[in-house]
């Protein structure tokens, strides 16, 4: 295991805190991981701008499990020797990121003759900040089966299972000037997700379905979330959604009560949607 230390600090000085922080991975690392890990770590030194993703690495043995795997003493090593700043659409490793579609549904047919008539899209959000929607409102839902219930609405596009990735819409021009309303979980990290989702849409955006009244509406179908959310206090929410947060954090109602969305009876959803003042 001394060799090894000793043969990755010749050749990258700077990494004295990496090997010793991952010692114990590497005294169990097989002499094949050993030679992959340098082979990999030279090469990403030496090709910093590949615009490679990961499986195409032209290295024998290196692929995308096996970098996973891997990836805390591999982030740590490549972060001592070349620091750098994130690059958008790069993983840590400077490596090219594969696109992740985002899914809509336009539930107008007028908006979908814009389309060619495509109802369900799931497209890089460049490609779907592109397309001409003028729609008046859109609905941001967290969980994709919800959001595949939804029925014809005018004027309306849904974009559904993005959870805290939600602000990679925030490009795209015809959500920003439309009438945004978010539905998600009652939960504490349904409500973070809303107030994420307001830091880059208008404090106007309101949520639906997510209040004091509906969760209390519908006890018998609580669940426990798994890991409540740690923060203490969120902005971007309204005194009642604070409130909200403040009592499912504390555990007002019960033990880290949660409420799904998709557990709502959908009749009930359905009328609160589709009614005219929304």
């Amino acid at each position: 295991m001394i060799e090894r230390a000793q043969s990755i600090l010749r050749c990258w000085p700077g990494t004295a805190e990496a090997v010793a922080c991952h010692y114990q991975e590497l005294v169990g690392y097989s002499d094949t991981d050993f030679a992959r890990l340098t082979s990999f770590v030279s090469w990403l030194i030496d090709n910093r701008d590949s615009c490679l993703y990961s499986r195409q690495i032209p290295l024998n043995g290196i692929h995308t499990k096996w970098i996973e795997n891997h990836k805390g003493i591999l982030a740590d090593l490549v972060t001592c020797i070349c620091p750098q700043t994130s690059q958008s659409g790069r993983d840590v490793f400077g490596l090219r990121l594969p696109p992740k579609p985002v899914r809509i549904r336009i539930l107008d047919p007028h908006l979908r003759s814009k389309v060619g008539g495509l109802c369900d899209i799931a497209a890089p959000v460049e490609q779907l900040a592109s397309l001409e929607l003028p729609a008046r409102r859109v609905f941001i839902v967290e969980n994709v089966q919800t959001g595949l219930s939804f029925g014809e609405l005018p004027e309306s596009v849904l974009i559904m299972g993005l959870g805290y990735s939600v602000d990679i819409i925030s490009p795209i021009p015809w959500v920003q000037i439309a009438e945004c309303i978010y539905w998600g979980d009652i939960d504490t990290h349904g409500l973070s997700i809303l107030a994420k989702t307001r830091t880059f849409l208008p404090l106007m955006m309101r949520s639906v379905l997510m209040d004091r009244g509906t969760l209390l509406a519908f006890s018998e179908l609580w669940v426990e979330e798994p890991e409540q959310c740690t923060v203490e206090s969120l902005g971007f929410l309204t005194e009642d959604e604070q409130d909200l947060f403040q009592g499912l954090r504390t555990n007002r109602w019960g033990n880290r009560v949660r409420l799904e969305q998709e557990r709502i009876p959908w009749n009930f959803a359905q009328n609160i949607i589709t009614e005219s003042d929304i």
